[in-house]
């Protein structure tokens, strides 16, 4: 989440649901859904939000049973910010928006920094996937804000999306799953078929519950990706890793409206572990392993659209 190399692997699968919405439509005589993750920006579209993104890094170099290195950290970021969206694409995913920075702050072990003043105003634009920021006082973001801000604030332009994997046509009841579909997910991670077996992949789809509230039905969706990946990048320098596994969880309430926009409440727990590999070194027998575990809850309020 915040510059580790395998970050690369899980990033699309990890945010992708960031700014997407459900449309879902109740089956007539009977609590059926439809579930559907279709975006659904629209220019002029405000809304508050909380995010909340932490990692926590564990490495670990033996020779043989001898422990040489040990690395254990922990990044907090908590961001809130109004939020308007500028443009979309034909795909009505946001592609540029404006904020207004309500707290950024980042905590690194026992030191707490603000990475953005209050109340400072500043555009985001997709660039090639990538978010790039830009101040409305024409001052230059703090290098931690250039660090941390690009790697919770993305931007979903991708055109396979969360839909081509978990999206289901078939009415579903409370209670019931679904799998996701596995050439989709593939793709949205961009690795090839070739790369990797059927079995190395699970991912399934739950409605655990449909709530009737003032603006519709809330929907509860439970969302469970394992993946078993060669890597191409080491999550080490001088490393050579063989293989990893990544473990997703994501829980995301949706409004059964879409056109109450991004979903309500989400969150994501992600697992990058390092299954085994071996240190480039003259000294025989050195292994690593380690584990990113990642997890971000992000809360949204819609407000009325700008004038």
């Amino acid at each position: 989440m915040f510059g580790h190399p395998g970050r690369l692997l899980a990033s699309s699968c990890l945010l992708f649901l960031t700014t997407l919405t459900a449309a879902a439509s109740a089956a007539e005589g009977d609590e059926r859904y439809v579930v559907q993750f279709a975006p659904s920006g629209r220019v002029g579209q405000r809304y508050n939000m909380q995010l909340t993104a932490q990692q926590q890094l564990k490495r670990i170099i033996r020779s043989g049973e001898v422990v040489l290195n040990k690395q254990d950290s922990t990044v907090k970021i908590e961001f809130e910010a109004t939020v308007e969206i500028l443009a979309v694409n034909e795909r009505k995913q946001e592609t540029k928006r404006h904020y207004v920075v309500h707290k950024a702050v980042a905590t690194m072990g026992d030191q707490q920094m603000t990475i953005v003043e209050p109340e400072t105003e500043m555009t985001a634009e997709a660039n090639d996937g990538e978010p790039r920021f830009v101040r409305s006082d024409g001052r230059a973001l703090s290098q931690a804000a250039q660090q941390l801000l690009p790697r919770i604030l993305l931007f979903d332009t991708d055109e396979v999306t969360t839909n081509d994997v978990f999206g289901s046509d078939t009415p579903r009841k409370v209670g019931d799953e679904w799998q996701g579909e596995p050439k989709a997910l593939l793709a949205m991670l961009g690795q090839e078929e070739e790369n990797i077996q059927a079995e190395q992949i699970k991912s399934r789809a739950k409605l655990a519950s449909a709530t009737p509230t003032e603006k519709g039905v809330l929907l509860d969706i439970l969302l469970h990706t394992e993946l078993a990946l060669p890597l191409k990048e080491s999550p080490m320098e001088g490393a050579d890793p063989v293989s990893a596994s990544v473990v997703i969880d994501h829980r995301v309430h949706l409004y059964e409206d879409s056109d109450h926009g991004p979903e309500a409440q989400s969150t994501r727990v992600a697992t990058f572990q390092v299954l085994k590999g071996k240190v480039d070194s003259p000294l025989e027998g050195q292994t690593f392993d380690g584990t990113n575990l990642e997890s971000q809850t992000a809360k949204y309020e819609q407000l009325p659209d700008a004038n």
